[in-house]
């Protein structure tokens, strides 16, 4: 079986957190994350060969150190500085093609973003974009992997 083809315009690394230098995720050429429309995601090996409908076909990391199997799945979580409310941001953030998913009511300096076309590719895209606004002092990518028991 030929390995799958990456969804286009996935970055081949992607940090953990931009507030400290540390674990990244690395793209796996070898696999791609099928994402069913009842937000049911598996991790194929090889290309997919039938798609259920209303699903669609996106990257699949590996976290290094340690070469865990993550998925992204669009959302990233950005922090403000303390005192700034992420509303208020709205207009810059839609000015480089980021929308916010929701603001926690306890967090109101933190916000769940997307890239406006919803892609995965595009949101992982925008973390070092996002890193770079004035006022904001962290961007993770939100991240599904195994589910490990401590």
């Amino acid at each position: 079986m030929e390995a799958p083809e990456p969804p286009v315009g996935a970055p081949e690394e992607v940090p953990s957190s931009t507030a400290v230098a540390g674990p990244r995720y690395r793209l796996d050429r070898e696999s791609v994350a099928v994402h069913s429309a009842g937000e049911t995601v598996s991790v194929v090996q090889g290309p997919p060969l039938r798609l259920p409908p209303g699903s669609r076909v996106g990257p699949v990391y590996r976290r290094t150190p340690g070469g865990e199997v993550v998925v992204p799945t669009g959302r990233l979580h950005v922090r403000f500085a303390e005192g700034e409310r992420a509303e208020e941001q709205r207009a810059e953030l839609a000015g480089i093609g980021v929308v916010i998913d929701r603001v926690p009511a306890y967090a109101p300096h933190t916000a769940w973003v997307r890239g406006a076309r919803g892609d995965i590719a595009e949101s992982l895209r925008l973390v070092e974009r996002l890193a770079a606004l004035d006022g904001v002092r962290n961007v993770e990518p939100e991240m599904l992997g195994e589910r490990a028991w401590r």
